[in-house]
């Protein structure tokens, strides 16, 4: 289970978790329903000193282009 499902299901704040997840739990409140547009398949986070680099770039180009 992934650091922020994890971090949610236990009680330490809101977020996204799948419905697939959640199940039968009553201890869990949906906030709001989801939306088709907050679907994403990556997320792609670099560090701040390295966001401009060439590499991370380059990546992050052929990363877009691969969508």
């Amino acid at each position: 289970m992934p650091d922020m499902e994890r971090a949610v299901t236990s009680g330490f704040g809101i977020g996204f978790v799948p419905h697939k997840l959640v199940g039968d739990r009553t201890d869990l409140v949906e906030v709001l329903p989801s939306r088709r547009h907050w679907t994403i398949k990556s997320w792609r986070v670099t560090h701040l000193d390295l966001h401009r680099s060439e590499k991370v770039q380059a990546l992050l180009q052929i990363l877009k282009q691969a969508r």
